[in-house]
């Protein structure tokens, strides 16, 4: 019997695989169905795997997360406003860092000027208050949404 060459399932793309496993004969070649199976999936966890990298903030920033442990840590939370640099995670005891994301203060701090502008300052007046309260709340707001909980640098 002559040996069938096997095709290398490895270089197959995910949609590559799905279509050979709508086109082979399963009951001729029911080890290629096998084979063409464990390859989707580990193709499929790879994907998944490298979808979730790509979602997650570099260099173990997390956004009100441990980077450790990743358990939400509250903005109030004594954990987050303790003084000093480093902080302690409350969940898992792991240190980190408060850092500034500069990038995500300017993206948030143009349309909080703007929200301040025309809603704040006219409520504000309206009521009696000074505008620059709105100002107060829109800084503070920027502030809040740049910060990024990092694990400690080892100078």
């Amino acid at each position: 019997m002559i040996d069938e060459i096997q095709p290398n399932y490895a270089s197959y793309s995910i949609d590559e695989l799905e279509d050979a496993l709508r086109h082979v004969d399963s009951e001729a070649y029911p080890q290629r169905v096998q084979a063409i199976k464990q390859e989707l999936q580990i193709k499929r966890a790879q994907h998944t795997a490298a979808k979730q990298a790509n979602t997650e903030h570099s260099d173990n920033e997390q956004f009100f997360k441990c980077p450790s442990c990743l358990k939400s840590i509250s903005f109030f939370s004594k954990a987050a406003n303790s003084w000093g640099k480093t902080k302690t995670c409350p969940h898992c005891g792991a240190h980190f860092e408060v850092r500034m994301n500069y990038v995500a203060l300017a993206i948030a701090l143009v349309p909080l000027v703007f929200v301040h502008r025309l809603l704040f300052i006219p409520i504000l007046v309206a009521m009696g208050l000074p505008g620059a309260i709105g100002m107060g709340v829109v800084t503070g707001t920027a502030m809040a949404l740049s910060m990024r909980f990092k694990k400690p640098s080892q100078d």
